[in-house]
């Protein structure tokens, strides 16, 4: 009796673990360096359900700032210091996405674009509690392919100033 006891046990766990494992989307953005002038896609794959983008800029630890209304997509709307703009719902490839920057404007220089997946059943996917952290790169630089291999041929482009350096 006690090992079909235990057998229940395993098999509510394993079933338990992996509704965890399935619910839970691949997160990615492009391209991987952005630089200030880019606009950034995020992608989250194999979700079912709809979701928000719960974000800020210039994290310091847990503290975000929050983006000027400059860098805010229309549907936005405000949550403390973090935004929190919709996905667009998921296709039948299951992939949402977003589209946000560039993050150019003098009045706030951005270094990090910083971010937390909120899913319409009120679960968080926040990279296993660190949150997810995009680095802007404040360069003029930029290569193609992204992420060369060794014998890719490269690509470098380099960009001009504005006035007043930005």
């Amino acid at each position: 009796m006690r090992d079909h006891h235990m057998f229940k046990i395993r098999c509510l766990l394993l079933l338990v673990w992996s509704l965890s494992q399935a619910v839970q989307a691949d997160v990615s953005w492009t391209p991987q360096h952005p630089t200030l002038d880019d606009r950034i896609t995020i992608r989250l794959s194999n979700t079912t359900q709809s979701a928000t983008l719960h974000w800020g800029v210039n994290a310091r630890g847990p503290a975000w700032k929050q983006p000027i209304p400059a860098y805010r997509p229309a549907a936005s709307r405000l949550d403390g210091v973090a935004v929190q703009t919709p996905f667009q719902l998921p296709g039948r490839n299951g992939t949402a996405e977003l589209v946000i920057g560039p993050f150019n404007h003098p009045s706030q220089i951005v270094a990090t674009v910083d971010f937390a997946i909120l899913y319409e059943d009120n679960t968080w996917e926040s990279n296993e509690g660190e949150d997810y952290h995009i680095p802007i790169t404040q360069a003029r630089i930029q290569t193609e392919p992204e992420n060369p291999g060794p014998n890719d041929p490269v690509t470098v482009r380099i960009m001009r100033s504005k006035p007043n350096g930005l």
